[in-house]
């Protein structure tokens, strides 16, 4: 029913490009995993400090599913949080070392197992055993490919459409 990826800085308001680009890509991609959203489908709330770009929140609907990245560079403390939620079903992470589920009105905590390498619980051994996997096949899924294209310029329409806003 919806996902929801929030990443938060501490004291690192920014320019526009390199904010939307180097920090909130991420979140941007990570929930566009599940849809091809486009820049005519997105709605853009922004928060400014001393003229550099503070907070963003980008927001669409497909189908019957919402989808929200957020990120706040003056947020109090550096964290990362992921909720998804389903019918009656619903998680949320905590930067990516620990968890609840909630199903059938019971609360389940969900934690990585000890000694996980930090690497590895922020999801980089995965993508570079992919890159290596894609080098060695000399391939890379078009789909992937597809999909990186469209993040990337619905990141650039994002910055196109707050330089606008702030005018």
């Amino acid at each position: 029913m919806s996902l929801r990826w929030e990443k938060n800085r501490h004291n690192l308001p920014g320019d526009i490009r390199t904010f939307v680009f180097d920090d909130f890509i991420h979140p941007l991609d990570s929930i566009n995993v599940a849809t091809n959203v486009t820049e005519n489908d997105v709605h853009l709330v922004t928060q400014f400090d001393a003229n550099q770009l503070a907070r963003l929140d980008v927001q669409w609907q497909k189908d019957h599913t919402i989808f929200h990245a957020s990120m706040n560079r003056i947020f109090g403390v550096t964290k990362e949080k992921v909720s998804a939620n389903y019918r009656n079903t619903s998680y949320e992470f905590d930067s990516f070392v620990s968890g609840t589920k909630w199903e059938g009105g019971n609360e389940q905590r969900i934690y990585l197992p000890d000694w996980t390498p930090m690497l590895t619980s922020k999801g980089f051994t995965g993508m570079i055993e992919h890159w290596i996997s894609v080098i060695e096949q000399g391939k890379q899924d078009s789909y992937l490919i597809d999909r990186n294209l469209k993040t990337h310029y619905l990141c650039e329409h994002i910055c196109q459409k707050i330089e606008a806003m702030k005018q």
